[in-house]
């Protein structure tokens, strides 16, 4: 009886202790607040708001912001009071197209690259809405892009009228309160930013500038958020402002009168560092709201797992954490205070500032403000602010600067020239305190550094922007004053520390480097910004040969951008690392573009097509070792970067580095003779790639180019690639394989040998452990396990063709002429492929039946089967042909086959099916079993997707539709397909149903025709929402 008492007096005393605990930490940050008060410091948020202007006059109260205007109960979601709203504003959002340059560092966007992209589409992904092609010519559909907006522009012009600008947080939610405006705010600033940038393009200047007015008032607008997120949108909408201001100096668009307008809106008073102030004061309540809370047992503003913990805590241990956090932030506020006063950021002072309380944080081990990340976040982003302010000082400057060039012809040679004619003082650097300072030899071109990076900086480029508009004339007049290719560069101190910031070069597309001295030789700056590959995009021969006769070198590399046609873009969709998102050579870049004339002057010029120094590699010497030894796993593989992701450094177990593309892959029929009449006999295996894994000739055939592959053929390919004469030996590595995989049976050890080397069977997919490698293009390092395989065997346009010899492909994809061809040249139409297919199965799968004519009177084995036990009848019954199957079938094929049949039903064609039954024997025996069954799969697995809603909105990852459609998951082949079922797929799927069961067959779910109907009945929406 005693120990229940005890427990008893435990709880009581437990409880009294954490009610007396509660009771003496309130008492005591009430006395700390009373002094704090005393002092000028209030805990009330609306001391902090000011006055709320009437809704008439502001400007988050009129349409589009309207939408995003909610109320929100403590502890609950937003509800949205204008849900309609919202919901057509992202959907007009959704229709945004981002340009993008071929090459990086224009000055301008390029109007006929960016109509390419909207006359292409967008199918749609994770990231963006789909889209539908445009057609017209550029202006017609840049036109016509741009006008989706106008109702969204006119909106903000009215909205823009209203003087003031309040957005109606509650408070009371702390750390919780929903910013839903924030990101449409930064998406529409955005969206202007292009327009203007595609109006000046365009000539129309005045447009351009009523879409800049609109800008600035969202930077107004965005300045007056209370919370540090929405200070961190102000910062990025100024930086993205600033640019069309750039755009239009590049393009002598904006009059006297504009620069005027823009030389007002980026003088920023020094009430910007007032808007700081009262960002940090909210920035201060709502965590102290949050600690308080936690102190009276409320969760607020925190995760569940922290709150919990943090409410074991003594409370009076959490008080001193409040009182450390508040006196922090109070003194922090107190430093921006003294920058306001001596205009200039004191950033050592700032960081010593932090620091400190953050040693004394993580020293008396606070839950709240020792992470760290209370107050870090603070330190960094009025940093950013303070560069962003620089950005506009370098711009007023640059504005200066474009009035004193139209005034005197040519830039000053010193910024104390521009005072005070054209500004009334040289700006200060915000975190020194002294003017600011320009990169400036000479040259028609200046830098004014506000940041590590090029792209946080002020540049103006004419050189650059002449090379790029193609004005050979523009750049022969900066000649006659002084300019040319060969000036050299300033010769820099022998005590100036080298800046290395942005020396190292990012991946694929971003690559290069992200700061360029300004001061250097003209020919180390124009080669850094790919002036020749400029050149070559502006389409002015005589400029690309006069820049090559002034000493630029034309067999310097730049990453070049080029939209792919959905079915063909990179797996990873990381630009730069295979596909068409590759680092190219001038000359490739002009055989990309199928320039025939371009790529005439370059070869006139003397650019070579192909390295005559170099040696093609041969069997004899590999480019990389093979490996060491271990059982199952190939060696070093050519083009592997060795020991990356790998503990134990081995060959052959690093990253595989798709290769770039070459000129003759690129080339087209026009352009490809002209290459090849450049190379030497020689050197022509090595341009036909003939001593590589995968052929040109097979390049080609997998893109189904056949003229090129035609082409190629008469120039004297290999129509027996690949095999054993040259080139990769397989039946040598598979003996050497097999030596070491004793343990292993037979059809095992060839399977897994031949799949390491040239990639797994079709339709099988590959192992992400495995060290074999997709034979060609993009590796897909970021993919799931199965998805690296070679795609659907039904569907030609997603089979991985290049793993197939040329005899295999042109059966595949090739029509009879172009198969007669390679007869002739001594194709043999017998051998096999490595996943056990022979050219017969890759015939059954062309709707051109001639070839699997042909190919039957040879004879073949018509029961061959593949290493996933496949016949050449499986293969046509995969895709549904009919007529091959009859031919097939009149040839002597076993259409008796389980693996046959169950293609066959997937196929969904109901002829097919039927021609199977008609030629079964009866009753229809075990081959027949999982028929229903994979009907069932098919329609389980469409009622499970439903149909996909256009809806990406503004976030990533699930779309608000049932399961994993449209989300990350299904990208990488996770989920069910998201798409429905068409009324001649349901028809089929009831008629092959009902022909099943009238045979006599049957499965779990389908014994009946009215079994059939039930299954297909969608689900319910209550149902789709659980699943969501």
């Amino acid at each position: 009886r005693g120990v229940p008492a005890l427990i008893v007096l435990a709880i009581v005393g437990v409880s009294a202790y954490y009610a007396l605990g509660k009771s003496m930490a309130n008492s005591a940050l009430a006395k700390y607040k009373a002094t704090s008060e005393a002092e000028g410091w209030s805990y009330d948020f609306n001391d902090y708001v000011g006055e709320v202007p009437a809704d008439d006059d502001n400007f988050f109260m009129a349409k589009p912001f309207s939408g995003f205007l909610y109320t929100q109960k403590v502890g609950e979601k937003p509800v949205y009071l204008n849900p309609t709203i919202k919901t057509n504003i992202e959907a007009v959002l959704d229709l945004k197209v981002f340009p993008r340059d071929r090459i990086r560092k224009r000055t301008s966007p390029h109007l006929g690259n960016f109509a390419d992209q909207l006359r292409r589409g967008d199918p749609g992904n994770a990231f963006s809405a789909y889209r539908s092609p445009m057609e017209g010519t550029d202006r017609e559909v840049i036109e016509r892009y741009l006008a989706q907006f106008d109702a969204l522009f006119r909106e903000l012009q009215e909205a823009a009228k209203r003087p003031k600008h309040y957005f109606p947080y509650p408070f009371k939610n702390g750390l919780k309160s929903a910013h839903p405006h924030l990101s449409p705010m930064k998406w529409m600033t955005q969206l202007l930013f292009n327009s203007v940038r595609l109006k000046l393009a365009l000539g129309d200047t005045d447009g351009a500038m009523d879409h800049a007015r609109l800008q600035f008032r969202l930077f107004e607008a965005s300045r007056s958020d209370p919370y540090l997120i929405g200070q961190i949108v102000n910062i990025a909408v100024g930086y993205i402002i600033v640019g069309g201001l750039n755009n239009g100096l590049h393009l002598n668009g904006w009059s006297d009168e504009h620069l005027t307008e823009w030389d007002t809106f980026l003088t920023l008073d020094w009430d910007y560092f007032k808007q700081w102030e009262r960002c940090m004061q909210e920035n201060r309540l709502s965590v102290i709201l949050s600690i308080e809370s936690t102190i009276n047992g409320e969760e607020l503003g925190m995760l569940k797992d922290f709150f919990e913990y943090a409410n074991l805590i003594p409370k009076q241990w959490l008080v001193n954490d409040l009182i450390h956090y508040d006196t922090t932030m109070k003194r922090f506020i107190e430093l921006i205070r003294e920058a306001e006063q001596a205009g200039q950021l004191n950033q050592r002072k700032i960081s010593e500032h932090f620091w400190e309380a953050e040693m004394t944080s993580d020293q008396k081990k606070y839950p709240f403000s020792g992470s760290g990340m209370l107050f870090s976040p603070n330190e960094t982003f009025l940093s950013k602010a303070g560069r962003m302010m620089n950005l506009f000082s370098a711009a007023r400057l640059g504005i200066a600067i474009e009035r004193y060039r139209r005034a005197k012809g040519t830039l000053p040679g010193n910024l104390n020239e521009l005072v005070p004619d054209y500004i009334a003082a040289l700006p200060n650097d915000i975190f020194t305190g002294k003017p600011l300072e320009w990169e400036h030899n000479g040259s028609p071109r200046y830098k004014i550094a506000t940041g590590e990076l090029d792209s946080s900086s002020w540049t103006y480029d004419a050189v650059l922007a002449a090379i790029q508009a193609g004005d050979l004339d523009q750049l022969k007049a900066y000649t006659k004053d002084g300019w040319s290719v060969a000036k050299p560069g300033k010769e820099e101190s022998p005590d100036k520390e080298p800046n290395l910031a942005g020396v190292m070069p990012g991946m694929g597309f971003f690559s290069g480097p992200k700061k360029i001295d300004f001061e250097a030789s003209e020919t180390e700056i124009l080669t850094q910004q790919h002036a020749l590959h400029h050149a070559v995009h502006s389409e002015n021969k005589e400029l690309v040969r006069w820049l090559i006769d002034q000493g630029l070198d034309p067999n310097t590399t730049a990453n070049v951008w080029t939209h792919e046609p959905p079915d063909e873009q990179p797996s990873t969709g990381m630009m730069g690392m295979g596909g068409d998102g590759d680092e190219r050579t001038v000359l490739e870049f002009a055989v990309s573009e199928q320039d025939a004339e371009m790529v005439t002057t370059l070869l006139d010029a003397g650019v070579l097509p192909i390295d005559a120094d170099e040696e093609p590699k041969t069997p004899d010497t590999p480019a990389t070792p093979l490996g060491m030894g271990l059982p199952g796993m190939m060696g070093g593989m050519p083009d592997m970067i060795p020991s990356m992701m790998n503990p134990f450094g081995m060959p052959g177990m690093g990253i595989p580095v798709p290769k770039s593309p070459s000129a003759f892959e690129l080339a087209n029929t026009e352009t490809l003779p002209l290459l090849l009449a450049k190379v030497p006999d020689a050197l022509m295996p090595k341009a036909l790639e003939e001593n590589s894994e995968v052929s040109l000739l097979r390049k080609t055939l997998a893109k189904r180019d056949l003229a090129k592959a035609r082409l190629l053929v008469e120039t004297g390919a290999d129509v027996n690639h690949p095999n054993t004469d040259k080139g990769f030996d397989l039946d040598k590595v598979n003996r050497m394989l097999s030596d070491s995989s004793e343990d292993k049976t037979e059809s095992s050890k060839n399977a897994i040998q031949e799949n390491d080397k040239l990639g797994m069977p079709l339709d099988q997919g590959m192992d992400m452990d495995m060290p074999g490698i997709n034979p060609y293009g993009s590796m897909p390092l970021v993919m799931m396990p199965g998805m690296m395989g070679m795609g659907m065997i039904e569907d030609t346009n997603k089979a991985e063709l290049t793993a197939l010899s040329v005899v295999s492909q042109a059966a595949r994809v090739g029509d009879w002429e172009f198969f007669q061809l390679i007869l002739k040249r001594g194709a043999d139409p017998k051998r096999s492929e490595h996943d056990g297919s022979t050219p017969l199965h890759h015939a059954a799968v062309n709707p051109n039946a001639q070839i699997l004519k042909h190919l039957l009177t040879q004879q073949p084995d018509l029961d061959t089967k593949d290493d996933a036990n496949r016949t050449a009848a499986s293969y046509a019954a995969k895709a549904g042909l009919l007529q091959n199957i009859r031919q097939l079938e009149q040839a002597g094929a076993n259409l008796n086959d389980n693996t046959l049949i169950n293609a066959a039903i997937r196929s969904l064609n109901r002829e097919l099916v039927g021609l199977l039954i008609d030629s079964a024997k009866k009753p229809l025996n075990e081959n027949w079993n999982r028929a229903l069954q994979e009907l069932e799969e098919i329609i389980e697995s469409a009622v499970f997707s439903g149909k996909p809603d256009n809806t990406i909105g503004m976030g990533m990852g699930m779309m608000p539709n049932e399961g994993y459609e449209g989300s990350m998951m299904s990208m990488h082949g996770m989920g069910s397909s998201s798409r429905s079922l068409s009324e001649d797929e349901l028809a089929s799927i009831r008629a092959i149903g009902t022909l099943l069961i009238e045979n006599g067959l049957s499965s779990a779910k389908l014994k009946t025709d009215d079994d059939i109907a039930n299954l297909m009945k969608e689900k319910p929406d209550t149902t789709r929402e659980d699943t969501e």
